[in-house]
This record gives C-alpha cells, sequence and structure tokens, in this order.
C-alpha cells in the first residue's frame, strides 16, 4: 500500500508541475506520450534491430571469415 501512496503524490507532483506550462507545451508533450505509448517494446526488432538482408546465415558467416585478416601473434611464456 505504501508504494501506490508514493506512486500517488508523485503524480500530483507532475500534475501540479504539468499545470504551470503553456498549452503548447503541454501539447508537446502529450505527443511525445501518445508516441511513446504506441511503441510496441516487446517485438524483437525493437529491442535490438532486426537484420534487413536477403543473405543466409550462412552466406554471412562465410563472408566475415573470408574477410577476416590472420595477424595474431602469440607470445610464449
Amino acid at each position: 500500500m505504501k508504494s501506490l501512496e508514493f506512486k500517488s503524490s508523485l503524480l500530483e507532483s507532475y500534475f501540479r508541475l504539468l499545470q504551470t506550462l503553456r498549452d503548447s507545451t503541454k501539447q508537446s508533450l502529450i505527443d511525445k506520450l501518445k508516441k511513446f505509448m504506441d511503441k510496441k517494446p516487446n517485438q524483437p526488432d525493437n529491442l535490438f534491430g532486426a537484420w534487413n538482408g536477403d543473405e543466409s546465415a550462412e552466406e554471412i558467416l562465410k563472408d566475415n571469415k573470408d574477410s577476416g585478416s590472420t595477424n595474431r601473434v602469440v607470445e610464449d611464456f
């Protein structure tokens, strides 16, 4: 119950702050909140970005392997 009271008082504090803003600023904030609420955060492409290409995984791995240079030097202990 205590966290609910905290959230309520925090909400009231934000509301008092919002009352001091100009109407155009309030509208801008509303637009940003709407955009934020419209996002679907559980979609994998929203979390990490989706690969957008025609190559298969095998082709990508082969390209990576072929383009890599091996110039490492192993030192003896």
